[in-house]
């Protein structure tokens, strides 16, 4: 029992000692590792951070040397250690180049860098509003984008079925877009310098140098792009209203016009059918919430005529419509400062506004715009008079000259364009292709007026072109406008030193 119980004991001892010694074993094993670990991630970490510094030097070294080969900044890295936020800092911080590279920006530039954002960004934003079953993806909503803001109507899927929230998104970015909008923006640009040198007139004759002519021309032309800023806004107002309204009442008093909103499973609201086609033809966009567009209003003069006038108000009519209306305006309170700026507008239209031409110009203007038209409403109905189904004779008239108009700038169609035959085709694409050259050569032809020539500031004189209207009868004197304008200057823009 004895020998039993020491050798159970030996054994024991011998197990604990074993265990012993793996454990020391393993510990030195485990330190090893460590330590060998950590040597190793010291190296490589030293390694990347001697990389990470030659890289950065390697950056600062094409750096200084681009900056020394254009002559914008020059970074001597043997003088001062750079770091990244002080380059950073430094190289906005450098107002000579900051200024000179201001100073090559042009009104191009910017125009171009406003509808690249806004496509973009737009065409995001329109995607994340989408409704996961309607299968759109980033790029048909980039591409939805690029056609509302550029107002090209052309679609990669059905607009009908966007929600609210997209079509919506649409719409802003058809206004966005509007050629009429935006070409209020060198009004204002101008109108700012304009202000700017008025307000260098001031201080010059605080000094007694005063030159009368020149502040007489500027003070012209600064009233005078304020009125056509307004005119401008008036004008894209009123063919708004004037269409929103004839579409809308119609569709609330006629129970025909309003079921047609309710087919296909749709349920257009009136309202937003009214606004959202509107806008969409002033602007030449062409997208319509219906899945036919405007097949269904083919015999509805109450819809197609308000949006004919629309379209060509916004487009090819612009130069027309304006000079017509601002003349009109011109005749009424006549021994006003207002009306004064609107006959000097109407003498140095294509001075102050591109989109604007003299009488003479608009006339041919008007006359090539109707007779295009009819010329294409003749040739469509000879050509395939059954062209647009079984609708009574005047509705093929009316159909044919909504079709004439649309086809050239807006892309609506009261028809589907499978059915037209070959001839009509062809007579679209040649019409579509010269649509653009009525304006561009009346730009072209009134070249001269803004090249060579000075703005005439007796618009009371005689002249051929416009009616004589009569002389300023304006109860500011010439100090009390420069002093306004240089007031509003020196409250909306910053002073700047040369």
């Amino acid at each position: 029992m004895d020998r039993l119980t020491e050798a159970m004991g030996r054994q024991a001892a011998a197990l604990r000692d074993n265990v012993a010694a793996g454990v020391s074993a393993g510990m030195h094993m485990a330190t090893a590792g460590v330590t060998s670990g950590v040597n190793i991630m010291g190296q490589g970490l030293s390694q990347g951070v001697q990389m990470m510094g030659q890289g950065l030097n390697m950056g600062m070294d094409f750096l200084n040397s681009g900056a020394r080969a254009y002559g914008r900044y020059v970074i001597d890295l043997s003088q001062v250690t750079l770091t990244h936020a002080d380059f950073m800092c430094r190289f906005v911080s450098d107002r000579k180049w900051l200024m000179g590279a201001l100073s090559r920006v042009t009104f191009l530039d910017l125009h171009m860098l406003y509808f690249v954002c806004l496509c973009f960004f737009g065409g995001l934003i329109l995607y994340g509003s989408q409704h996961p079953s309607t299968g759109i993806g980033l790029l048909d909503s980039i591409f939805m984008a690029v056609s509302a803001c550029c107002v090209t109507g052309l679609s990669s899927a059905d607009f009908s079925q966007f929600t609210f929230g997209s079509q919506f998104i649409m719409f802003i970015l058809i206004l966005m877009g509007s050629s009429c909008l935006c070409s209020i923006a060198p009004l204002l640009i101008r109108r700012f310098y304009v202000s700017v040198l008025l307000k260098k007139i001031k201080a010059a004759r605080a000094c007694g140098k005063f030159r009368t002519s020149l502040t007489q021309y500027q003070l012209k032309e600064y009233r005078a792009l304020g009125m056509m800023i307004r005119c401008i806004l008036i004008y894209w107002a009123f063919f708004h209203i004037m269409s929103i309204s004839i579409i809308f009442i119609h569709l609330c008093t006629s129970a025909t016009a309003a079921a047609k909103l309710q087919t296909n499973g749709m349920n257009v609201n009136k309202f937003w059918f009214a606004l959202f086609i509107t806008v969409s033809a002033f602007q030449n966009a062409g997208f319509s919430p219906l899945p036919d567009n405007l097949v269904q209003f083919a015999e509805d003069p109450w819809v197609l005529m308000p949006l004919s006038f629309c379209i060509m108000a916004g487009n090819v009519g612009l130069p027309i419509f304006l000079r017509w209306g601002i003349r009109l305006a011109s005749h009424f309170h006549r021994a006003s400062w207002g009306e004064n700026q609107l006959h000097f507008i109407l003498k140095n239209s294509r001075q102050l506004y591109s989109n604007l031409f003299p009488g003479k110009q608009t006339r041919i203007l008007f006359w090539i715009l109707f007779g295009t038209t009819f010329v294409e409403v003749v040739l469509r109905l000879l050509l395939d008079w059954n062209c647009f189904g079984n609708i009574n004779p005047s509705s093929h008239i009316l159909a044919s000259y909504f079709q004439a108009v649309t086809t050239r700038t807006a892309g609506f169609n009261v028809v589907n364009l499978a059915g037209f035959s070959p001839s009509v085709i062809v007579l679209e694409i040649c019409l579509m292709y010269v649509s653009a050259y009525p304006v561009a050569v009346s730009i072209r032809a009134t070249a001269a007026h803004i090249t060579g020539q000075e703005m005439d500031l007796h618009p009371d004189d005689n002249d051929d072109d416009e009616d004589n209207g009569p002389g300023p009868t304006s109860g500011e004197s010439h100090s009390a406008i420069i002093d306004h304008a240089a007031t509003t200057t020196a409250a909306a823009a910053p002073t700047t030193t040369s």
